[in-house]
């Protein structure tokens, strides 16, 4: 057993262990929320920031939009004024180019009023239709209305997919339409800068932190600061899918192997992250948990230091003298003294000790009258390890079956006795606390024994416990038998199917039959009760000892039985049985008054019990069977060779 001491120091150990891990745990917990804090704070401005830059990349397009609808709208004009008044502009392919270039245009393309290219800057457009194209066939609306003037989006042209912009104009004779075609360069370049992997590359994320732009339905990346990321979907590299309950929506989540902790926006219906790694977030937090860590450990081992000086000074050195002199008291000197007053404690602690002393010296000599004096049918015995002697009152002796010799002997030798109850002891009744069976020259003796232990005296206590079991065993005995046959009664069958069916997988195929004996009123009518009873003995010994299995069987009172066969591997053992016990109904005989043998006859029905759990609704099944089986005996013998139809 350890010391005070270091019991002591192990504790202020573990109290300083645990409160330097619980303010470590709490400093962790606290600068993670307001790491994760901060991180969202970081989010919100660069997420406002993209949301700024493309808000003035909109107004920007939307400004030289409009500036070249009016560019568009005037060099269509001019063109159409040009080819108005001076034809020869349009009739070569080589004059047609220098109008182009002369007007700062790539394509130009005349349509007649059935919508069909005439003369082209391209001669493979010559011949196509409004008609003939998804494209083309924005423009067909201006054959129903020659005041309207179209410009349409920037698309690829269908010859070699370059972004063009096509404007388109009626001549003022209403003869021709002029189209235009232009590559709008500064539209496509604030097209380029709107785009999320270019602002993304505008903005200040911090030092490790990665953005993405996510389409919301597909969960592809559309946009990124890694571009190997760049079109591949969020649950190939691990993003968690966000949920915009909130402005901004914050997890934890892996990204390629690498934890990391992931904030969520929504900006012109694309999710935004804002993705910072585990060590972007930990790295500086751990130095200065470890530096925390370090103080926190020097400054408890001092404290520990400091602790256990004041303790050994004044706790341990005292409490040492005081056991000095408790092991001399032990040892047989009770006129030792214990005088410790260093503190008030300590020396209510000795007051207490040497009242305690002069209090067991006080016990001794009354303990000493008692055991003497008593008359009880109680044996007392008192010894101790510092002693040779061992005292009794005399009831002990007959108690233990001890004769004179064996008791002188072990009187005088505390280790002998002492071995002698240490053999009773190893021999206890089951079921029953302290209490052990003595058998000796062929008396039957249960006794009980108690000893209590004090410091170095052991007092035992040794009662007759024989009357009180036997009664009991034998109460216990008539209470669970019917007295007349020695089956089971109802009450003890009743406990014994509660436990068996508490594990029904361990019983295999079974059976339970209800039996009721025919012909009893006729046999006590005829002869008198006592021959009825010898006819339901008759009954009970075949049911009891019937089966090639397991056999449980009871009387449920007057001619009703009970016989529960289990334990079979195969169904097919436990049919022939069930054939064998239907065959038994007319073939059982006892011999009544002056020699006369009569039949020992039976109704019965049963239930197969393979798999079932509720043995009350078995013997209800088996029950009704029965009955029907009755009913039918009443009106005629059963076929001896197979089991009637009730049963199944």
């Amino acid at each position: 057993m350890p010391k005070l001491k270091y019991k002591f120091i192990r504790y202020l150990i573990v109290i300083n262990l645990l409160v330097s891990i619980l303010i470590l745990i709490a400093t962790l917990g606290i600068r993670t929320m307001t790491a994760h804090s901060s991180i969202r704070e970081n989010a919100a401005v660069v997420f406002r920031q993209i949301d700024q830059i493309l808000t003035d990349n909109e107004k920007q397009l939307q400004d030289i939009r409009e500036e070249y609808r009016v560019t568009y709208e005037n060099k269509a004009r001019s063109a159409a004024y040009m080819f108005e008044n001076d034809p020869d502009l349009y009739s070569s392919q080589e004059e047609l180019l220098r109008a182009a270039k002369l007007l700062e245009v790539d394509e130009i393309h005349l349509f007649d009023d059935k919508g069909v290219i005439f003369v082209s800057t391209d001669s493979e457009y010559i011949g196509v239709s409004m008609d003939d194209g998804e494209q083309i066939a924005f423009f067909k609306p201006m054959l129903e209305d020659k005041s309207l003037f179209l410009i349409q989006d920037i698309e690829p042209n269908s010859a070699d997919q370059r972004q063009m912009q096509y404007s388109a104009v009626w001549s003022e004779n209403g003869k021709f339409i002029v189209q235009i075609g232009m590559e709008p360069t500064n539209v496509l370049r604030v097209y380029r800068n709107n785009t999320l992997p270019h602002v993304f590359s505008l903005v200040s994320a911090g030092v490790g932190v990665d953005l993405y732009a996510i389409d919301s339905e597909s969960g592809v990346i559309e946009g990124s600061t890694v571009s190997k990321h760049i079109g591949k979907t969020i649950s190939e590299i691990g993003i968690p899918k966000a949920h915009h309950s909130k402005e901004l929506y914050a997890e934890h989540s892996e990204l390629e192997g690498v934890y990391s902790y992931c904030v969520f926006t929504e900006i012109r219906g694309k999710e935004i992250a804002y993705v910072v790694p585990r060590q972007a977030i930990y790295a500086d937090m751990l130095k200065e948990l470890a530096i925390m860590a370090v103080s926190m450990i020097f400054i408890s081992a001092a404290l520990v230091l400091a602790v256990m000086w004041y303790i050994n000074r004044f706790v341990i050195r005292t409490i040492r003298r005081i056991n000095d002199s408790l092991t001399e008291i032990s040892m047989g000197k009770l006129d030792t003294k214990v005088e410790e007053g260093g503190t008030c404690e300590f020396a209510e602690l000795s007051s207490h000790i040497n009242d305690l002393i002069n209090s067991l010296l006080s016990t001794t000599d009354v303990m000493s009258y008692i055991i003497n004096k008593t008359d009880l049918p109680i044996g007392v015995y008192v010894y101790n390890a510092n002693m040779k002697y061992v005292r009794f009152t005399d009831y002990i002796p007959e108690l233990l079956s001890l004769d004179a010799d064996e008791m002188a002997q072990m009187s005088s030798d505390y280790l002998r006795f002492k071995e002698y109850i240490r053999k009773l002891r190893s021999k206890p009744v089951a079921g029953e606390k302290n209490i052990y069976k003595l058998v000796s020259n062929s008396l039957t003796r249960f006794i009980r024994i108690e000893e209590a232990i004090h410091h170095h005296d052991v007092l035992g206590v040794v009662i007759d416990m024989t009357a009180e079991i036997e009664q009991r065993r034998r109460l216990e005995s008539e209470r669970d038998v019917d007295l007349l046959t020695g089956m089971l009664n109802r009450r003890g069958l009743k406990l014994t199917l509660a436990k068996l069916f508490k594990y029904p997988e361990e019983l295999g195929h079974g059976a339970i039959f209800m039996i009721d004996a025919d012909d009893l009123k006729k046999v006590n009518d005829t002869y008198g009760h006592s021959y009825g009873d010898r006819y339901l003995k008759a009954l009970a010994d075949v049911l009891h000892r019937f089966g090639s299995r397991q056999n449980i069987s009871a009387r449920l009172g007057g001619d009703e039985f009970v016989v529960f066969l289990y334990g079979y591997e195969d169904e097919k053992d436990l049919r022939q049985d069930i054939r064998a016990f239907v065959m038994l109904q007319d073939m059982i005989s006892t011999v009544l008054e002056e020699g006369d043998e009569v039949m020992v006859r039976f109704s019965m029905g049963y239930a197969l019990t393979y798999g079932q759990t509720d043995h009350s609704a078995l013997l209800k099944e088996a029950d009704d069977l029965m009955y029907e089986n009755k009913r039918k005996r009443k009106g005629g013998r059963e076929d001896d060779d197979e089991i009637p139809p009730l049963f199944r």
